[in-house]
């Protein structure tokens, strides 16, 4: 169970920059929206208010960010990323577009040495994996390199 609350921390994701630069600059029809407390910051990167979990022992963050074009044959949605632990590495999850019940992993996360809570900051790696991969067409073949993640105080 996920509760909204004021946190100081935020997932801060600028996704794929050539993903992206894509959507804004080729597709006539394209939209990308922010809602239920995802925002896009200034840089142009998407930001995720942390929530708080029962379980404690991932960070899960709130909102959804949508992009829709192609008269419809682009239908990807960001909602509620997790990150959470997978075998020797971690993972980041969202929300399956098909059933709000279950969570996809999205991408695979690699701590950045010397990034991990010091001054309130954990950055990672991402890299994209097969599920994302076919979400953004096949355009980006999973293991390829995605945005950099951020989780820092306000």
């Amino acid at each position: 169970m996920i509760e909204e609350r004021e946190s100081p921390r935020k997932l801060i994701w600028a996704i794929h920059e050539r993903f992206i630069a894509y959507v804004e600059r080729q597709i006539p029809d394209a939209e990308i929206s922010c809602s239920r407390g995802a925002y896009r910051d200034t840089d142009g990167a998407f930001c995720f208010p942390q929530a708080t979990s029962v379980s404690g022992t991932e960070l899960c963050f709130l909102g959804v960010v949508h992009f829709t074009g192609h008269g419809g044959m682009l239908d990807m949605r960001i909602k509620d990323p997790r990150i959470a632990s997978r075998g020797s590495g971690q993972a980041l999850s969202i929300v399956d577009a098909i059933d709000d019940a279950s969570r996809i992993d999205f991408a695979e996360l690699l701590t950045v040495p010397g990034a991990d809570g010091d001054g309130g900051v954990i950055e990672f790696d991402v890299r994209i994996n097969a599920f994302s991969s076919q979400e953004m067409g096949g355009v980006y073949p999973a293991g390829s390199e995605m945005a950099r993640i951020v989780v820092s105080e306000k």
